[in-house]
């Protein structure tokens, strides 16, 4: 049975927008692949599976101002419905929570997130919810010089990078860059509230996590320092607290790095890091007692590895590698071991511009 990959493009004007693969996951080969639909500047996918429908964030050129694109989807193929104005906030993360019901959206420029209501069609409500965070700015006397590895340029103001639901609770988790924070909110009926929060080391730029809601373990990539944090979660009191922090690298890299993309196996047993830099993909075996995450293993990818994604049967691990300096957009696959590691590496295809995937 083939696995279905949305890609989303980015950075030609005349080839940006979603890209749909199937990918036969037994033989590990692409089995067709086609251009689904134009849009501008994309940025995320995210998937309402029960309700068969697929979102794709990009942003207006001319206005300015981010949308989101909602689409139907049969056996790969995409039917457009309707287009949702979103201002301008720069969609960096979006995930459908809270049993289909919600899309939460992040807003990395402006320094808010949003909860739109998900109809039974999967149609978004002409109405949502907004939380702005605190975003006063660092004093500076001259602006930063351009350097995506730098805080003083990544850092001056709120953030919020990723957008997570804690199923069965109305609590929202939020990374944020900007402000070395995990924000904690509580989705009311007709608000957001801020509940609590937990700092983490200055200057490390919260970027992704995971949450294991046997253990109530939370799993914090920061992208500017490649740290993988262990934080124990108290749902109802809302509370959180750092157990452990380590390096997201492998122990022999030395050089520049941006870590991007955190993921759980099913089982909750291993952890799944990408790097941007060091290039490659990095596997933690967690110990059951304490949660705690140890190296296992460290695999070369062919680029920037940017997101990954399981294959329906999570016996294939996918990697999309993003356009950046000589790294090449591609996608590529790594079969993963019932005890977690990674082996029988196969490159799918280049993908000119590659830019984020999901796989429905």
């Amino acid at each position: 049975m083939d696995d279905i990959l949305f890609v989303g493009t980015k950075g030609n004007e005349k080839n940006d927008g979603i890209v749909c693969c199937h990918v036969n996951n037994e033989i590990y080969q692409i089995s067709k692949i086609e251009f689904a639909d134009k849009m501008e500047n994309f940025s995320f996918f995210a998937c309402a599976y029960k309700k068969k429908t697929l979102y794709a964030a990009g942003r207006d050129s001319k206005t300015n101002t981010d949308f989101i694109n909602v689409y139907k989807v049969n056996n790969g193929d995409i039917a457009f419905v309707e287009k949702r104005i979103v201002a301008s906030i720069g969609i960096s993360f979006m995930r459908v929570a809270f049993e289909d019901r919600n899309l939460l959206v992040s807003g990395y420029d402006a320094g808010n997130v949003y909860c739109f209501e998900i109809g039974e069609e999967g149609e978004l409500s002409n109405t949502y919810l907004r939380f702005a965070f605190p975003s006063e700015k660092k004093k500076q006397e001259k602006e930063p010089e351009v350097n995506i590895y730098s805080a003083e340029y990544r850092q001056n103001g709120s953030h919020p990078h990723a957008i997570y639901g804690v199923d069965f609770t109305g609590m929202i988790l939020i990374p944020d860059l900007g402000k070395d924070k995990i924000w904690i909110l509580k989705k009311g009926e007709h608000e957001l509230n801020l509940i609590n929060s937990c700092s983490i080391k200055p200057q490390s730029g919260p970027r992704h996590l995971v949450i294991n809601n046997e253990t109530s373990y939370v799993y914090l990539l920061t992208e500017l320092t490649s740290s993988l944090y262990t934080l124990k979660y108290e749902v109802l009191e809302a509370e959180m607290t750092v157990v452990d922090k380590k390096s997201a690298l492998p122990d022999t890299y030395i050089g520049n790095n941006l870590s991007a993309d955190i993921v759980l196996s099913p089982n909750g047993k291993y952890l799944y890091v990408s790097n941007r830099g060091a290039n490659c993909v990095c596997v933690f075996e967690i110990n059951e007692e304490n949660g705690i995450p140890v190296l296992l293993q460290s695999v070369p990818t062919a680029g920037w590895p940017r997101a990954l994604q399981f294959s329906e049967n999570f016996k294939v691990l996918y990697i999309l590698n993003e356009e950046y300096e000589s790294s090449k957009g591609s996608l590529e696959s790594y079969c993963v071991s019932r005890y977690g590691r990674l082996s029988d590496r196969t490159k799918l295809i280049d993908l000119e511009n590659a830019y984020n995937f999901i796989r429905w």
